[in-house]
């Protein structure tokens, strides 16, 4: 019996120390967008109660919305902002949705921002994870220096209208809790 019981006891505990497969797990999302399994855990248990989820399908990214994300007037142009969680690639990406005056075909869109000293312009490419995470980081600098947003858009005279976005408190809050609700998720 001691011959069974000591061989059996230093298998045990050789097989104890081993390392298991879950210490060897590599996140294999882009850099900019990759998520963790503990910003994951955290989004699923802490803030996922403030958004309507959007169910997925065949692998595809759940799509976080904002529950208290309000909508542009009647007469005004905006954009829903959601949280693309692709747990599959170990990614996450902010999804910029034309609302309000825009249509819904709207691809790129021409956003002008203005600080107190300075005014440029930059193209948000809606279908691209990368303009989409360069917006992110300029929408939050302008929301800690109070800056303002448009969207430049061709009026029926050839102009250029110019179209607030963000402009009421309520919008700028919204905007800041998903970016703050993404960058922590991303780990930013």
């Amino acid at each position: 019996m001691k011959k069974i019981i000591l061989p059996l006891l230093a298998f045990l505990l050789i097989l104890a120390c081993q390392r298991q497969p879950a210490d060897n797990y590599q996140a294999t999302g882009d850099p900019r967008f990759r998520t963790t399994q503990p910003s994951r855990i955290f989004f699923d248990n802490i803030r996922r109660i403030h958004y309507a989820q959007a169910p997925a399908v065949g692998g595809q990214p759940d799509l976080f919305t904002l529950r208290d994300f309000p909508e542009p007037g009647p007469q005004q142009a905006g954009l829903q902002v959601s949280i693309l969680n692709h747990w599959l690639a170990d990614e996450a990406y902010l999804r910029f949705v034309p609302v309000g005056l825009l249509p819904d075909t709207l691809r790129q869109c021409r956003i002008q921002w203005q600080l107190p000293d300075q005014t440029a312009e930059f193209v948000l490419y809606l279908d691209s994870p990368a303009s989409s995470f360069e917006a992110s980081l300029l929408f939050q600098e302008l929301l800690q220096q109070g800056g303002q947003m448009a969207i430049l858009q061709a009026g029926a005279t050839g102009t250029l209208d110019t179209l607030p976005i963000f402009e009421a408190a309520e919008s700028r809050q919204a905007l800041a809790v998903v970016l703050s609700d993404y960058f922590r998720l991303i780990e930013r």
